[in-house]
C-alpha cells in the first residue's frame, strides 16, 4: 500500500498526507494474519490469477519508470508522518 501511495504522488503530484496511509475500508477480517484458504481445497481462480499477475507487472513497471522503491519513497513517508491528516 505504501508504495502505491508514493507512486500516486509521483504521477499526480501533491503532498503525502498521513491520511493517505490509513485503512479507511477495514473489512471484517482486518487482522494482520492471512486468510485460511484450506477450505478452498486447492482451488485457484485462473482468470483472477492472470489479472493479478498483469496488475502486479504494471505496478512494477510503473515503479521502475518513476524510479521508486521503499528507499526512494522515504521522503513521502516522512512527509506524511510530519504533516496533517486534512485534505
Amino acid at each position: 500500500w505504501d508504495l502505491s501511495i508514493c507512486l500516486l504522488h509521483a504521477v499526480f503530484g501533491g503532498d503525502c498526507l498521513s491520511s493517505d496511509f490509513l485503512n479507511v475500508r477495514e473489512g471484517w477480517n482486518s487482522s494482520d494474519a492471512g486468510y485460511d484458504t484450506s477450505e478452498l481445497m486447492g482451488y485457484t481462480d485462473v482468470v483472477d490469477g492472470a489479472l493479478f499477475e498483469e496488475a502486479s507487472a504494471v505496478f512494477s513497471e510503473q515503479l521502475h519508470h518513476y524510479g521508486l522503491s521503499y528507499e526512494s519513497c522515504q521522503l513521502c513517508f516522512q512527509q506524511a508522518q510530519q504533516g496533517s491528516t486534512e485534505r
